[in-house]
């Protein structure tokens, strides 16, 4: 039992301090025996216990000391099963247990649908340059051997200024004599005799290829990645005929354009100009069957710029157009080489094509192409125009529309147009038409095959214009039909000749479209002329007039002068004529002021 004194510091922990060792002692070992008295003061049973190890340091000696270790006793018998306790809470989830070996396989599924096709990778690095081929020599020509087994062409190096070009138009290799050698540091090719190959021979330079080259554009294609092939193509025309440059052959050279549409961008200059340093023949294509899909546009449509589409003035170059139409620009294609065109169409323009300076051009593709020409309406415009010694030749069917001027020729050029297969020539002029067919200055126009010439029922004059000493020729067969032309079908100038030698049948569908206006010293052979009557225009009896000179009209009375002394510009007047009778001789002249100089021609 607790005194009083032990029981009040029991209650109140404050007072320990007060007890002496003794109660101190005694008041612990209470505590630490009757814990379950103590139920829920575990804090102040805390209070005490500290107060007390503040103030006793051998608690301790309170404490049961443990004896030996005694004897181990006989175990006991083995009491009776107890019963089966409750089911106790169920413990934690265990560790996931290690992964068990791997069974074997199962049967094959069926293949699943294949996946989208991935991304193109990147262009692999480019393969070594193959073996140069064998080459011979033939004096100053170099000829290289084809797969086949046959000699190319064998190229003339002789001369003292010849040169090759790489496709950036700079030169690569110059000839001296018989020796071929490199300009600059582009390659490393010394020609002298035998062929001796120190490096690349054609790097960024010219490509030998003797059975010819395909190479292509798409309008998904890229100029920088593409490489030109039907898989990986270029972007641009001017990329196709750059790369096409670099190539020599005795086969086609052939740039081929996807359908779709191409666009100049830049009008103020001429867009696809054929290298003057390429060589070979030239095929670019487009869509045969329907040229309407690949088109290429000059982005003109007002006609405000001076430029081309197509210049080619590279003579060593045979270029081939076929299967496109070409669009809005001053000049579609601008030529004084050789070239070829095939199912083309040619719309919006001042000239469809201007050829000059010697140009030859032709169109073989007979009744079974069309070259379709549509003018812009409301400017001066001439689908076939041709200056100093240009030339001509179409067998295809030819449709001309909204054109001032059909065909234009003008200096010794020559058109010839023959039926092929059934090929014609239909023209409708525009509203500001002049002539289906004019020239002057020494040209000449054959047509042997069927026309239908239609002057638009505008300002239309003539159908065909005869200008000064031209010739035009007409070959039996064919039926021909001139209609709505304001002023006649024919107008023949000086020294015209035109030429029938078996008659054809000419239409002239209403009264204004048909008759014949004739200059002075016309010739025609024909043997019903031309199904039509000749006017003979009178201009008195001036020696080779022509529209140099001023005209005179009709029923013109000349001024008579009879005296000792030649007439005076102040006695005729700029562009008039006279007559004059020398008193002193009584010889007769004829007297004309032209530009304030007097002519005179003696009449005998």
């Amino acid at each position: 039992m607790l005194t009083d004194k032990q029981q009040k510091a029991l209650e109140d922990v404050s007072i320990i301090e007060e007890l002496d060792k003794d109660d101190k002692l005694v008041l612990f070992k209470h505590i630490k025996e009757n814990k379950e008295d103590f139920t829920g003061l575990e804090d102040k049973i805390e209070e005490i216990k500290q107060e007390l190890e503040q103030g006793i340091s051998d608690i301790e000696l309170l404490e049961p000391q443990k004896g030996e270790q005694g004897v181990e006793g006989e175990q006991g018998d083995k009491g009776d099963k107890g019963e089966t306790g409750s089911k106790g809470d169920k413990g934690d989830k265990g560790d996931k247990g290690s992964i068990g070996e791997t069974g074997l396989d199962g049967l094959d599924g069926e293949d699943g649908k294949d996946g989208e096709q991935g991304e193109q990778g990147e262009q692999g690095e480019q393969g070594e340059q193959g073996d140069i081929p064998k080459h011979k020599w033939k004096g100053t020509k170099l000829g290289f051997e084809k797969p086949s087994g046959k000699w190319g062409k064998f190229v003339d190096l002789q001369g003292s200024s010849t040169s090759f070009f790489n496709n950036r138009g700079s030169y690569l290799w110059k000839t001296s004599g018989d020796v071929l050698t490199p300009i600059g540091d582009e390659t490393d090719v010394l020609i002298d005799g035998d062929l001796t190959v120190e490096g690349s021979v054609f790097s960024n330079g010219l490509m030998l290829v003797p059975d010819g080259v395909d190479l292509y554009i798409s309008t998904t294609g890229n100029d920088s990645t593409g490489d030109g092939s039907v898989g990986n193509p270029w972007a641009t025309p001017t990329k196709l005929v750059t790369e096409m440059a670099r190539y020599r052959s005795d086969g086609v050279i052939t740039g081929h354009i996807a359908d779709g549409t191409y666009t100049n961008p830049d009008t103020t200059s001429t867009w696809i100009e054929i290298p003057i340093y390429a060589q070979g023949d030239w095929l670019i294509e487009g869509n045969s069957g329907f040229p309407a899909n690949v088109i290429l546009d000059g982005d003109d449509e007002d006609i405000d710029e001076s430029t081309a589409i197509f210049s080619h003035f590279n003579h060593a170059i045979d270029l081939q157009l076929k299967g496109m139409t070409l669009k809005n620009a001053y000049v579609l294609v601008s030529v004084t080489g050789r070239l070829n065109v095939q199912n083309v169409n040619f719309e919006t323009y001042r000239y469809a094509i201007n050829g000059s300076d010697g140009a030859v051009i032709k169109s073989y593709g007979g009744g079974y192409a069309t070259l379709n020409f549509s003018g812009k309406p409301d400017i001066a415009s001439a689908g076939l125009r041709l200056l100093n010694d240009a030339s001509a030749v179409i067998t295809e069917n030819i449709r001309m529309t909204g054109n001032t001027w059909d065909f234009a020729l003008t200096g010794n050029c020559k058109v010839k147009i023959e039926s092929s297969a059934g090929s014609t020539y239909e023209s409708t002029l525009s509203s500001i038409g002049r002539n289906a067919i004019i020239m002057s200055r020494e040209s000449a126009f054959e047509t042997n095959m069927d026309m239908t010439l239609d002057g638009g029922g505008g300002d239309g004059e003539y159908a065909i214009s005869i200008g000064s000493r031209s010739r035009f020729y007409s070959f039996t067969g064919h039926t021909h039909h001139i209609s709505n032309y304001s002023i006649g079908g024919w107008y023949m100038g000086v020294g015209v000749l035109v030429n029938e030698p078996y008659s054809s049948d000419w239409y002239y569908d209403d009264a204004s479209s048909s008759g014949i206006d004739a200059d002075y010293s016309v010739m025609i052979e024909s043997a019903d002329t031309l199904d039509t009557t000749i006017t003979w225009n009178d201009y008195g009896d001036i020696l080779g007039f022509d529209h140099r000179y001023e005209q005179i009209g009709t029923n013109y009375t000349p001024k008579v002068f009879n005296q000792s002394s030649e007439p005076t510009t102040s006695d005729i007047a700029s562009g008039e004529m006279a007559m004059w009778t020398d008193t002193d001789d009584s010889k007769c002249y004829m007297c004309y002021n032209h530009d304030g100089t007097i002519k005179t021609v003696e009449l005998t």
